[in-house]
């Protein structure tokens, strides 16, 4: 599956470029509107739209709140530079996807492809990798507001998909699936369907842009991930009706 254990593709400076104009014209605002909401120069707006100078950080994090899109700039521009570090890791660089945490600063966390795969086919967690990522999460909190910012950060993606090459935007998808998971798991009820359906709206895009870059198999294994929820959301539905 090249979505999983391939080397991650991020974003070059025209590619990013290009997606950060896209959005701002779909948003309706001028140059000089972003920038002054930013809190910067106009003319690094311009530049980092024409790709002549790179997306910083904190810029990325301003724009997914001017752009109302939950993260999603910040996970496609994302890099291994704000990582911890993982040198005592017996994981290879290839196979590592870099989270950004929310809420974090900016702060990257690493985890191991094969392991958050099979997190997500399993339920459980495994490696210290993920073990250490689903402590990190524990202080995000479960609400209205952290679902609102997945729904933003979905629609960013597939504006970002419109634009770009599919594997330019599956790794910051993937990031947000793993997110996702460990989320859910502090959940039950009622408050567990509504984060596994949108876990599954971001499986079933996953699974379109993976056939899209003609990985096959990882469009059967998102297709899967994201009807696994059926069951769990019909018996957890019969639950609350007795309930």
């Amino acid at each position: 599956m090249k979505n999983c254990q391939g080397v991650a593709e991020m974003l070059n400076e025209a590619e990013a470029g290009a997606v950060l104009r896209n959005l701002r014209k779909s948003r309706g605002l001028t140059l000089a509107a972003v920038a002054r909401q930013a809190g910067c120069a106009e003319s690094l707006i311009s530049y980092v739209e024409s790709g002549r100078r790179r997306l910083q950080p904190w810029l990325a994090g301003r724009l997914d709140a001017i752009y109302r899109t939950g993260g999603a700039i910040s996970a496609l521009t994302a890099d291994a530079g704000s990582a911890v570090d993982v040198s005592a890791e017996r994981v290879s660089q290839g196979e590592l996807l870099f989270v950004r945490l929310p809420s974090e600063g900016g702060i990257s966390m690493p985890l191991s492809r094969r392991e958050l795969l099979a997190a997500l086919g399993a339920g459980i967690t495994t490696g210290h990798l993920l073990t250490e990522f689903e402590k990190a999460l524990d202080r995000i909190p479960i609400d209205d507001c952290s679902m609102q910012q997945f729904e933003d950060a979905l629609d960013g993606f597939q504006s970002a998909a419109r634009s770009l090459p599919p594997a330019r935007v599956i790794d910051g998808l993937t990031s947000h699936v793993a997110v996702l998971e460990m989320l859910c798991r502090r959940t039950a009820g009622r408050q567990q369907l509504a984060w596994r359906r949108m876990q599954a709206r971001y499986a079933e895009s996953l699974s379109w842009l993976s056939e899209e870059r003609g990985d096959l198999a990882a469009a059967i294994y998102w297709t899967a991930t994201a009807r696994s929820t059926m069951p769990a959301r019909h018996s957890e539905s019969a639950e609350c009706r007795r309930g």
